[in-house]
């Protein structure tokens, strides 16, 4: 029988990382998903490491718009901009899986219960570590820090605040995913009454050409707006329509993959340098994240890169880089300051990288494997009730 210390990695877990960092428990793991995680969290990293830096020195805050290191570090957005396709495809793909194969939907309380259980845990304990270091560095603790807390931890800060949160800044995009999980069934419930899944998926298309327009017009990729899901509803329908044509769409497996390298890199290129907020670019911009989602799966060279063991793994420990990424940054820059070179702003970035990228990756490795990962074993709740409330097994009666 299954126990407890099952949850955590066995002594000596480092001689076999790439096993130890695989997510357990997925029936039917799709590879590039991860690979793309991968994609997604490095420019996030990067820019935020870039800002910490140049915030960290008066010879390096100089207006840096020619600055090809400046630019290229400032490419987060297109990560999180990623990150929300993703999660409209994986969160998608058991529905249209169901609505082909002719069964009932995924249950709606088992969809919640299980996103509570594998996301909540590990979000509730690296935000009270991070309050704790917020805390630390204040040195005070008024009523509004509180409060920043409790609104972090029910996912409702830009309703209360509008603005990012000081202790940890990136859950804004957390909160919104959370969002969309809520609304998914129901769009999802939408969708599939349209039972041809050619005008589903043209549907879906006028719907992110449509959204996105409005969105632009509104400006709803600013904050406030930004910090809720209407803000990047149309990121996330370009994952419903990868995952409606991976299920729908036969001819994916016809696609020769040089013909898919050639696209793939094309959509990469504008995923990464677009300028986001020109109009041109915000519509058109889930579509070249659908052309990197549907395209990764038949491309040659490109799919070899990220079904990589490593890149799969760090794609797969995504959720614990992405918390703790930040506040590792905030936190390195009061050393790092003093590895600061000149004024090339490149030249310190790069070594910066040296030292920061593997403290962030050896940091998150050890919260994944003793957090994260255990919470995604379905039945955790089960072995931690186990092991805190045994159960007393009758003995047989005592013949005397």
């Amino acid at each position: 029988m299954a126990s407890v210390s099952s949850l955590f990695p066995s002594n000596r877990w480092w001689a076999n990382l790439p096993q130890c960092i695989s997510r357990p428990g997925v029936k039917k793991l799709i590879p590039e998903i991860d690979g793309l995680r991968w994609l997604a969290i490095v420019p996030v990293v990067l820019q935020h490491l870039a800002e910490r830096l140049q915030h960290a020195s008066v010879q390096l805050q100089q207006p840096l718009q020619g600055d090809a290191f400046s630019f290229l570090a400032g490419r987060g957005f297109s990560g999180v901009f990623l990150f929300f396709a993703l999660s409209g495809f994986i969160i998608s793909l058991p529905f249209y899986q169901a609505a082909k194969s002719g069964l009932q939907s995924p249950s709606l309380s088992a969809y919640l219960l299980r996103r509570l259980s594998r996301l909540e845990p590990p979000f509730l304990i690296i935000m009270l570590m991070c309050f704790i270091g917020y805390l630390g560095v204040k040195r005070e603790l008024i009523t509004e820090d509180l409060i920043h807390f409790l609104a972090a931890i029910t996912y409702t800060h830009g309703f209360w605040f509008e603005q990012y949160n000081p202790i940890n800044p990136v859950t804004w995009s957390l909160e919104v995913e959370i969002q969309f999980y809520l609304l998914a069934p129901l769009l999802l419930w939408l969708l599939l009454h349209l039972k041809s899944s050619k005008h589903r998926q043209w549907l879906t298309v006028f719907l992110i050409v449509m959204i996105g327009i409005l969105q632009h017009v509104t400006m709803a990729y600013l904050v406030p707006s930004k910090l809720h899901v209407w803000g990047h509803l149309h990121l996330f329908m370009a994952g419903l329509l990868a995952a409606d044509l991976y299920v729908n769409h036969a001819k994916i497996r016809a696609i020769n993959p040089l013909t898919a390298d050639i696209l793939f890199t094309l959509a990469l290129c504008f995923t990464f340098l677009l300028r986001k907020h020109e109009a041109i670019a915000w519509i058109t911009y889930p579509f070249w994240l659908f052309m990197l989602l549907y395209f990764s799966f038949r491309s040659g060279l490109w799919r070899r890169v990220i079904t990589l063991p490593w890149i799969t793994g760090l794609g797969g420990m995504c959720y614990s880089i992405y918390l703790l990424h930040l506040p590792l940054a905030e936190a390195w820059m009061k050393l790092g300051k003093y590895l600061i070179i000149g004024s090339d702003f490149g030249i310190n970035f790069l070594l910066q990288s040296l030292f920061f990228i593997p403290l962030t990756v050896f940091t998150s490795l050890l919260v994944f494997l003793y957090l994260e990962r255990p919470c995604m074993v379905r039945n955790w709740p089960s072995l931690v009730k186990q092991a805190l409330f045994p159960s007393n097994h009758l003995l047989p009666n005592d013949p005397s």
